[in-house]
Parts: C-alpha cells; structure tokens; sequence
C-alpha cells in the first residue's frame, strides 16, 4: 500500500530506528513499510505512526487507505469517534 511514512521520516530528520523507537515499532516494520511490502497494515501501526508524526488522518500517512476499503465506517476510528460523540 502506498504510504508516506520514509517522506514524513526524513522530514523529521530521524532514523528508522529513531521511529521505531518512538511507536515501539520494530525496524523491520518500519523498513517494510517503507519499501512497501506491506499491503494493510495493523491498526496498531496506523495508530501509532499517526502519533508519532503528530497526524490526525489516516490519509496523511497512508493516502490510498480508503481505497482499500469497502466503506469509512468500517474504520475503527471512525466508529470510536462516532460512539465518543453520540455518548454511551
């Protein structure tokens, strides 16, 4: 999947190990996703590369997520925010 994790990475001046360390991440990871090998990755590893660059959409860091995906509510994301905002 086509991302923007090496641009933002480098933009940041920090080393794969830099991010790696930041998201708790392995280097492999980071690497993989870099050269994309990876076709969807973990919530997990959105989450935290979204912290760590310090993004709040999905699009920033992976632009064709939403393409891959049948519809934006099958977004974990979305649907947290959804029940945050309708209340419990």
């Amino acid at each position: 999947m086509r991302n923007n994790v090496k641009k933002l990475r480098l933009e940041k001046g920090w080393t794969r190990e830099r991010l790696a360390d930041l998201t708790a991440l392995t280097v492999q990871t980071i690497r993989r996703l870099e050269e994309k090998q990876t076709r969807k990755p973990q919530w997990r590893t959105i989450t935290r590369l979204l912290d760590a660059f310090g993004k709040t959409s999905i699009k920033d860091v992976f632009p064709d997520y939403y393409k891959r995906t049948l519809t934006p509510a099958a977004d974990p994301l979305d649907v947290q925010k959804k029940h945050t905002e309708e209340g419990p």
